[in-house]
């Protein structure tokens, strides 16, 4: 998982919560979130063992690194990740059926993956 990649490239996870929503035609973010501290650089060179055609994407008001890659496996999804010193956030996308998503419109998995994270961080303070 992404967050073993975190911890195992030198990071440190001391809080977590995760949730699941609902997005538009029955699509659903699943939502991972973690504290601790974190070399975001690694965490992004991490992203390579999850799959390949990574990219990286503009992060938001809140700062950080942003990049979405779609995920191996039968079926493959499409997995962000977000990543501060100090915050770890992981979005992954499921169909309908529960299956996962391998997004087509991979910037749009980005900016919900932003827009979620900017309701979670109003949430939070």
């Amino acid at each position: 998982s992404v967050s073993e990649q975190a911890v195992n490239s030198g990071g440190k996870v001391t809080g977590h919560v995760s949730g699941y929503y609902q997005l538009s035609s029955g699509q659903v973010m699943s939502f991972a979130g973690y504290e601790g501290t974190f070399n975001p650089a690694k965490v992004l060179a991490s992203l390579g063992q999850v799959g390949q055609g990574g990219q990286t994407y503009p992060a938001g008001t809140h700062g950080g690194k942003l990049a979405c890659i779609p995920s191996a496996g039968t079926p493959g999804g499409t997995v962000c990740v977000w990543v501060t010193t100090t915050t770890l956030g992981v979005t992954e996308f499921f169909a309908s059926t529960g299956a996962p998503e391998n997004v087509t419109d991979q910037p749009k998995a980005a900016q919900d993956t932003v827009n979620f994270r900017a309701d979670a961080e109003a949430a939070k303070s």
